[in-house]
């Protein structure tokens, strides 16, 4: 694997994200297969963790689990550039939360499955419970 600035052990480049895969280090012992599995495994549901990690992307999905939009449609309706708006789909993509149709001359994204947006919905109802916060920002907005 590539090494150089910004790259870490065990991670692609950025450049590469939609199409790297996990490969598994050298073999050891018994002990050493179990770590490797469970950094492995622990790697990969931090890849989603890590999608969801800006409120720009959160927002991203609640708006595409009411259908799929374009990247401009997107941008608009999020108040950033679409390029930036490209940037956030390229992350939540790369995680496999979203997929992407060419239409025409427009890209088309959408969740990637019905999984994805019990996700969203999930996650908006962890934060009401946990965070006292988000009924305050309600509250303020109503």
């Amino acid at each position: 694997m590539a090494r150089g600035p910004g790259v870490e052990r065990g991670r692609p480049p950025a450049s590469s994200a939609a199409t790297w895969t996990w490969k598994p280090p050298p073999a050891g012992s018994r002990r050493d297969h179990a770590r490797r599995f469970k950094d492995g495994l622990y790697e990969q549901f931090a890849r989603v963790g890590k999608a969801v990690a800006a409120p720009k992307r959160v927002e991203l999905l609640d708006l595409l689990g009411q259908g799929p939009r374009t990247v401009e449609a997107l941008a608009g309706l999020t108040a950033i550039s679409v390029a930036n708006a490209s940037q956030h789909l390229q992350v939540l993509r790369a995680a496999r939360l979203v997929e992407a149709r060419k239409r025409g001359l427009y890209v088309e994204y959408s969740l990637a499955d019905d999984e994805v947006g019990r996700f969203f919905v999930a996650l908006r109802g962890l934060a009401a419970a946990r965070l006292a916060e988000v009924e305050q920002v309600t509250r303020a907005y109503c």
